[in-house]
């Protein structure tokens, strides 16, 4: 066991170091490891962005600058570009970042309770993956009027 203090190898089960006289720290037990690594790697939060939402937010932050793109150079009043370019990065920051949407869900949710110790649930994941849906209808929409406009 190595000492934070001085640097000095211990035996395994020394309390104190040999070198500096400071306590040491005792070894995480395997199972304390196993539990913290489980805890680190879990996917099943619906806070954390599993494979399709962070496909989903490439496909919104590339659609974004598609837009960006046929608004310059393309349609005939580029001032109209900017409505699909804002929901593209909305939808693309809904995917990538569920803390950042979560967190300002519990911002709206402090007028009406105590919002400190609010998880989602499931619904929560789901209506956010719907939601993927519904902003790229209107993004696609809004895309095709501005290039007819």
């Amino acid at each position: 066991m190595l000492c934070d203090s001085c640097g000095y190898r211990n035996i395994d089960n020394a309390k104190k170091c040999m070198g500096c006289g400071a306590a040491l720290k005792p070894k995480m037990s395997g199972g304390e490891l196993s539990a913290m690594l489980n805890e680190m790697s879990d996917r099943s939060d619906p806070l954390t962005a599993s494979r399709f939402d962070k496909i989903m937010g490439l496909v919104f932050f590339s659609l974004s600058l598609i837009n960006l793109i046929v608004s310059i150079f393309f349609s005939s009043q580029p001032k109209i570009g900017v409505i699909p370019i804002v929901f593209a990065i909305f939808g693309g920051v809904n995917a990538r970042y569920p803390k950042v949407i979560w967190a300002m869900n519990k911002m709206r949710l402090r007028f009406y309770t105590n919002a400190d110790d609010l998880t989602p649930n499931d619904l929560w994941a789901i209506s956010r993956r719907i939601s993927y849906y519904f902003i790229l209808i209107i993004i696609i929409g809004l895309t095709v009027i501005s290039l007819l406009v």
